[in-house]
Order: structure tokens, then C-alpha cells, then sequence
């Protein structure tokens, strides 16, 4: 496929996957939760992803397999279930509970980006490895 067409896939599917998130995370149950887990859940969630998604299009214009880079950054959103099923499964989520999943989701994002950015460091000039990679910093 060309890289046009991949980005145009990726974003059109990470706007439908998107749409369902914010679905899930603005369900009834999630109002019977604490302040900071609601919070983690309805605000910050999709805004990581939204985020995340930013990074994925900026590393994968600049890979050969960027296919397969797209294909599994479009797998953690499978976070989004695995939290929601956390907070709704548990009687009382903790912040720490909750936390590591955070941790976690922010760590296989970064390991993600840092292999994409790893695969495609031969072919960029060293302004677009720090763009790319100021651009998860912050």
C-alpha cells in the first residue's frame, strides 16, 4: 500500500475505534466511580489515545513496514476494553490498580514508538529524530 493510504486507513479506523472509546468510557456505571479513576477513565483515556495516535502517524510517515507499525499500534487500543472491564469487574478500583494500567499502556506505547523510531533512524536527518522524539517527551 502507499503511505498515503495507509495513514488514511489507520486514522479512518482509529476514528471509528476512537468513537467507540469514548462510547465506552461515557457509560452510567462509570459515574459510580471514585473521582480520580473517573477522571483517568473519562478524560484522560482518550485524550492518551488521541495522542498516541499523533505520535504513530509522525514515526510511521518515516518507515519502510509502516503497515505493520500502523497494525499494531491500532492493537493497543485494546487497552481501552481491559481498563473498562478493570474498573467495572472490580467492587472499588484503587489509584494504584488503576495506575498500572496506565503504566503499563504508557510503556508499551513508548516501547512501540522507540522500535519505529529505532527501524527508521538510518533514513532520517537528526532535526526529524528530534522532532519525533521530542514529540513523545512531551
Amino acid at each position: 500500500m502507499t503511505t498515503r493510504r495507509d495513514l488514511v486507513a489507520f486514522v479512518a479506523a482509529n476514528l471509528v475505534a476512537f468513537a467507540v472509546a469514548l462510547v465506552a468510557v461515557n457509560q452510567a456505571w462509570i459515574a459510580d466511580l471514585d473521582d480520580v479513576p473517573r477522571a483517568l477513565i473519562g478524560r484522560w483515556l482518550p485524550y492518551a489515545l488521541a495522542l498516541c495516535v499523533g505520535l504513530a502517524i509522525v514515526i510511521a510517515v518515516h518507515l519502510d513496514a509502516r503497515s505493520a507499525f500502523l497494525v499494531r499500534h491500532f492493537a493497543l487500543y485494546l487497552a481501552v476494553p481491559a481498563t473498562l472491564l478493570l474498573a467495572r469487574l472490580s467492587q472499588s478500583i484503587s489509584n494504584g490498580e488503576l495506575g498500572v494500567v496506565y503504566v503499563g499502556l504508557a510503556g508499551a506505547l513508548a516501547l512501540h514508538a522507540l522500535a519505529g523510531l529505532w527501524s527508521a533512524l538510518g533514513r532520517l536527518s537528526d532535526r526529524a529524530t528530534v522532532a519525533a522524539s521530542t514529540t513523545k517527551a512531551s
